[in-house]
């Protein structure tokens, strides 16, 4: 006999070892019964049914298998079928309701399509792994000399190796036309400390970052491909680099963009005498390691910050200050390529998160409107036997439709987003030949589906299978409509409150940028056009050459057609490379050895027109001129902030100042606007302006005043460089103006996708206004119509829905602003010119917030006192 408790657990399924027993029990008795029927012993007939059946443990075993998997098959079958029949169903009442699901999909798919794109981006540029072996054990190490790069790894027992670069720029020059190309200077283990080999030749070898051995080059792969066309022969032959042979030793692998994407060379650098002023001196290298097993990088940076102290007193130029490197860090090399664009990128993921969830919250409340509206048909499968778990399912469903649906739409809106962030995108932003939909993107934008399904689509599937049966059949759907409108209204406040944190972040920086472009870069860039000139340095070597060159470019440019004035820079301001110095200051620092000297930030070479070119005013003294030649006595002209450093109350005029070696005191002849040199938002702005023909450039730009256009005056450039000094390249012919709007490139891209994803988050705020208002019309017409029918006006039925929607407005936005006050914050280090929170701003958007949610619920209001009482009394 079955046990009683057997017959309970089969309602919660199919009991596998109770009817495998039950099974061989009734087989086993049969055949006794049977024995006991041919004349056997009842004990007998129990042992010889024993026997004929054999051994009921390995039976019972093998039919316990056999049923577990038939019944496991027959769940599965039963759950796809019934899978498939919610699906068939999902997609019929959408059918049925296209206007609720293309409002849907297209929410959803903004809110995925602008997912997916940035996130392609922050993933490659931030989390995906360099693409090197053991990229973690890769560290960044503050310091900069070859000194510095040189000892740290001789004497540090944390690295395995340690390396060195310096991003630059040398004229590439041969059969085909002269270029500049972006190039880096390394030292010779940098490959193998990355553990990147040449897919062709080999790397550089220990003895190439000596004197005479360093004419050695290694290219990129798109460089080789694009300049030599991929001629694989190429490895052992000679290309002209700054007018001298170098031989190609190596081809790097395809992809292979290191320090940054427009690097198209590596060369070696040359390691001065371990004793020179070049070896203490020679600055602005980037020093990386490759950490020991077992080596953390808090050890690694304590042990740097130990071998500092040691390296400065083997110094023979000058003596470090006791605290000189203190704070050295050692960063992983990730996070230093990366830099800046990590905040930025963060930022933006972060803020399309926050248009994700406006969006569920909007579907959501579309979700709650047709949950109402199925509330009676709920109620009734519920009354006729329907388990609230198997609709609930059957709505979650519908829900995961819905979403894939969307997330299908959002991920074309990703892939035409990731083009349009591509092509606005920041030069200094690295890694983005790597963004694209791949199969993390397509994961990511998998698990993004399934989550937003769940957020919008589990609270409308609770409400709709959550209720008293017996109250909604006897009062249909207005009691529950009551409850869903609560939950919506919750809703819309959430919505509101984001939009106006993204308002606010996005109106934040607007005012940043127009404060940007309202700054005074210190100079006149309208009509400016600048070219960098780049003459080989074995043709010009000789620094008493450089002068002649320049002169004989300067004047046949100035012959030009449509030119009014011409002169020439080392570096341009805000284009980056220029360079600072250390100085003596006669009076104030005049000891070569002992003690730190104040650093000149920004020292250039300029020729006698170049301030007037540019517009920038002598404000004391005089300009430099034709008659501060190399015989001359040293001369130079200093900013208005360099002079009010040095001499706060005095004249600059007539004071000198010296270079931190033993040299002759250079005069001060004239002081000068300050110019912006870094940036737009760079704070200074010292800088010493020598001569030429004194103080020979590193590079030359030519800055030309022109009413010309500047395609047409780049072809003229070129030709007059080609007839002065043949074989020169020319590079970055652009506008000045063009120069300081890439100075603000980082601030303006993110202004302007803020604001977008601000004014999609404020559109779907305004249409969850709309709805829920539109919603509450519906819902309370009997009410409506009972209030006029009893004398009410018109306009109080229009003033009672826009109190409502304004109530919503104003909830929302006060926590808008609370959350905003906190997390615009984090804008900090992006604004210009206003605070992250600025009274105005905080002021603004509340005010231009209100005015949309009282557009939004005036079209409600009004269709509310359109309400027939007799009509509305007569539906109920």
């Amino acid at each position: 006999m079955i046990d009683r408790w057997r017959r309970y657990r089969r309602f919660f399924g199919p009991n596998v070892d109770a009817d495998i027993d039950d099974e061989l029990r009734l087989h086993l008795e049969l055949r006794a019964a049977d024995y006991v029927a041919r004349g056997l012993a009842p004990e007998e007939s129990l042992r010889a049914a024993q026997e004929r059946l054999g051994d009921l443990d390995t039976v019972a075993a093998q039919l316990r298998e056999h049923d577990r998997h038939a019944a496991r098959t027959e769940r599965r079958r039963d759950y796809m079928d019934d899978l498939l029949q919610d699906i068939r169903y999902a997609f019929r009442s959408l059918r049925r309701a296209p206007g609720f699901a293309a409002v849907a999909i297209l929410t959803l798919a903004l809110g995925v399509g602008a997912n997916t794109a940035v996130f392609s981006v922050v993933d490659a540029v931030v989390l995906r792994p360099l693409p090197y072996p053991h990229p973690t054990e890769l560290a960044s190490i503050d310091g900069g000399t070859l000194a510095e790069l040189t000892r740290i790894g001789e004497l540090s027992q944390s690295f395995t190796s340690v390396a060195g670069y310096r991003a630059t720029s040398v004229g590439v020059s041969g059969d085909a036309e002269p270029e500049r190309a972006d190039a880096a200077t390394v030292s010779a283990n940098l490959f193998a400390t990355l553990g990147v080999a040449p897919a062709i030749g080999r790397a550089f070898t220990a003895g190439e970052n000596t004197v005479g051995r360093s004419h050695v080059v290694v290219l990129s792969h798109g460089f080789w491909l694009r300049r030599f066309g991929g001629d694989s022969s190429l490895v052992h032959k000679t290309v002209m680099i700054e007018g001298a042979p170098y031989a190609v030793v190596g081809i790097m692998p395809s992809g292979f963009a290191f320090p940054s994407r427009d690097t198209q060379l590596w060369l070696p650098f040359t390691l001065p005498p371990s004793r020179s002023g070049a070896f203490w001196g020679d600055g602005g290298y980037q020093l990386i390691g490759r950490l020991r097993a077992g080596v953390t990088q808090n050890a690694a940076q304590q042990e740097i910050r130990t071998l500092y102290p040691k390296i400065g007193l083997e110094n023979p130029i000058w003596t470090p200050a006791a605290t000189y490197m203190a704070n050295a860090r050692v960063t992983p090399l990730q996070e230093r390529l990366t830099g800046s664009a990590r905040t930025t990128l963060l930022l933006l993921l972060a803020v399309v998160g926050v248009v994700l969830l406006i969006a569920c919250a909007n579907v959501a409340n579309l979700l709650l409107v047709r949950a109402t509206a199925r509330t009676k048909e709920v109620a009734i499968r519920l009354a006729l036997g329907g388990a609230r778990g198997r609709l609930m399912r059957q709505l979650m469903t519908e829900s995961l439709v819905l979403a894939f649906l969307g997330g299908a739409c959002g991920l074309v809106i990703g892939w035409w987003g990731i083009h349009g962030l591509l092509a606005i995108l920041p030069p200094d932003i690295p890694r983005t030949a790597d963004i694209s939909i791949d199969g993390r993107v397509l994961a990511f934008t998998t698990a993004l589906v399934a989550i937003t399904a769940a957020l919008f689509g589990l609270l409308p599937a609770l409400r709709a299978s959550d209720g008293d049966v017996h109250r909604v059949l006897r009062n249909g759907s207005r009691t529950a409509g009551s409850s869903h409108r609560r939950i919506a209204s919750m809703l819309v406040c959430g919505e509101i409150g984001a939009a106006v944190l993204l308002v606010t972040s996005a109106l934040l920086l607007v005012r940043s940028v127009s404060a940007l472009h309202a700054v005074d870069p210190g100079f006149r860039a309208a009509s400016i056009v600048a070219a960098r000139v780049s003459p080989p340095k074995t043709q010009f070597a000789d620094p008493a050459t450089i002068q002649p060159l320049v002169d004989g470019l300067l004047r046949r440019i100035r012959a030009l057609p449509g030119v009014e004035a011409a002169g020439a820079v080392d570096n341009l301001p805000m284009a980056g490379g220029m360079g600072e110095l250390a100085i003596r200051v006669a009076g104030q620092y005049e000891d070569l050895k002992h003690g730190t000297l104040p650093m000149a930030d920004h020292v250039e070479s300029i020729t006698p027109d170049y301030l007037s070119t540019m517009g920038i005013a002598v404000l004391a003294g005089r300009a430099l001129d034709a008659t501060d030649i190399s015989a001359s006595p040293p001369v130079a002209v200093v900013s208005q902030s360099f002079a009010k450093h040095f001499w706060p109350r005095g004249n600059a005029v007539g004071q000198r100042i010296g270079n931190p070696w033993p040299s002759d005191w250079i005069t001060i002849v004239g002081v000068v606007k300050d110019v912006r040199l870094d940036s737009l938002t760079g704070t200074s702005q010292e800088a010493v302006y020598r001569p030429f023909a004194q103080v020979p450039p590193n590079s030359i730009s030519l800055v030309v005043r022109t009413s010309r256009d500047p395609t047409a005056l780049a072809v003229a450039l070129r030709e007059v460089v080609a007839q002065v000094a043949p074989g020169t390249p020319v590079s970055n012919v652009e506008r000045m103006a063009t120069v300081i709007d890439r100075s603000a490139a980082r601030q303006e891209f993110t202004m302007l996708l803020l604001a977008l994803f601000a004014v999609v988050a404020l559109v779907l705020g305004m249409v969850g206004i709309y709805g829920v208002m539109s919603y509450t019309v519906a819902q309370r017409t009997r009410e409506i119509g009972v209030r006029m029918a009893l004398g009410a006006a018109p306009g109080d039925a229009m003033r009672m829905v826009l109190r409502e929607g304004l109530t919503l407005a104003a909830i929302g936005i006060v926590t808008g602003l609370v959350a905003a006050a906190v997390a615009t914050r984090a804008l900090g280090g992006m604004l210009y010119g206003v605070t992250a929170t600025d009274p105005a701003t905080f002021a603004a958007v509340p005010v231009a917030l209100g005015l949309i949610a009282l557009v939004a619920s005036y079209l409600p209001a009004r269709r509310a006192t359109r309400v027939d009482p007799t009509a509305a009394l007569r539906a109920e």
